[in-house]
C-alpha cells in the first residue's frame, strides 16, 4: 500500500512522489491528466489530497478498473470515490506499477484527508 499526497498550485495538480523510487522521467511528478478531475472532487475547496493506493482490497477503499494499458501507464475507470458516484476514466502513470507486473486489473484507492 502506498500513501500519495497531491498538491494543487496555480490550477495544476502535482503528486508528491517522495515515497516512490526515483523515476527517470521528471514529468512523472506532474502527469495527473484526467486524474485531476478526481482530485478536484476529492479536494473540495482545498488544494491538498492524500490517498492510499493498493493492489488488494482494503477497508473503505474504492476499486478502479483497468480499461486500457499504454506506454507509461494505463487508463482506469472510477465508478465511485469516497462514497460518491463519479463515473470517470483516469490516467494512472506507470509509477505505482514499478513493483508489479503485469499492470493490475484493479487498483484500490481511499481518500485519507479532505479539508474542504
Amino acid at each position: 500500500m502506498y500513501l500519495i499526497d497531491y498538491h494543487k498550485k496555480e490550477n495544476t495538480w502535482y503528486a508528491d512522489l517522495s515515497g516512490f523510487p526515483p523515476s527517470s522521467d521528471p514529468s512523472d511528478n506532474i502527469r495527473t491528466g484526467n486524474f485531476a478531475r478526481l482530485l478536484d472532487v476529492a479536494a473540495g475547496s482545498t488544494n491538498t489530497v492524500s490517498m492510499y493506493v493498493a493492489y488488494k482490497k482494503f477497508p473503505s477503499s474504492s476499486p478502479i478498473e483497468l480499461v486500457k494499458e499504454e506506454e507509461g501507464g494505463a487508463y482506469y475507470y472510477v465508478r465511485t470515490f469516497a462514497g460518491q458516484p463519479i463515473n470517470l476514466s483516469v490516467w494512472v502513470s506507470q509509477l505505482p506499477f514499478i513493483h508489479t507486473s503485469p499492470v493490475p486489473q484493479v487498483i484500490y484507492i481511499r481518500l485519507i484527508t479532505q479539508c474542504g
